[in-house]
């Protein structure tokens, strides 16, 4: 039987991160990651513009309680985010009536082009799998952003169809949807 996502009481870790809910001390590293516009425009975020900003933006994380900060361990900087969402593409048939879950992630610039998303999505996925009972896992990118594609065909996903998104800085967007079944990845089954 499935189980419900709750970040705030989840540790996941690899070599080089932690994976957990955001703390308020997490703050300034949040307003460094969200104040960059080549993050808003490869996400569809909104850009923040100040710490007021931001610290509605943690509260609003941390009420969610489904975006894990993804922490650096060589200097315990949070350098990005990873949520996990409610599917809102149908994927057919036999997905109908699947658990699944969205899975969108966010990398400070300086960390770019380090595998850490392949890294922390990897833990992502496993946890999701293997603790929440996930039948399916889902992701997807804007077209116009080759760096995600990249990630995504990394991290195993399907390509399934072209999409459009509606981002939340407004508007629409064309992307690619992908998906990743259970029964790709070999566990034990622990339900």
């Amino acid at each position: 039987m499935p189980k419900e996502l709750d970040v705030k009481n989840t540790i996941l870790e690899s070599k080089r991160l932690i994976l957990r809910g955001w703390q308020k001390e997490d703050l300034d590293d949040l307003y460094q990651i969200f104040t960059d516009p080549a993050i808003s425009e490869m996400s569809g975020c909104p850009t923040i513009s100040s710490m007021e900003e931001a610290q509605t933006l943690m509260k609003m994380f941390q009420d969610m309680n489904k975006v894990f900060a993804l922490v650096w361990k060589e200097n315990g900087k949070v350098i990005g985010s990873l949520d996990l969402e409610t599917p809102q593409f149908d994927f057919g048939e036999a997905y109908k009536n699947a658990y699944g879950k969205d899975v969108g992630c966010i990398l400070h610039q300086d960390y770019w082009g380090n595998n850490i998303m392949v890294e922390a999505t990897d833990l992502v996925v496993d946890y999701c799998f293997q603790q929440l009972q996930c039948d399916y896992m889902c992701c997807g990118h804007f077209k116009d952003n080759p760096q995600s594609e990249r990630l995504i065909e990394k991290m195993g996903f399907h390509y399934q169809r072209d999409v459009i998104f509606h981002p939340q800085t407004g508007g629409e967007k064309a992307g690619k949807l992908y998906l990743l079944d259970r029964k790709e990845k070999e566990y034990e089954n622990k339900s």
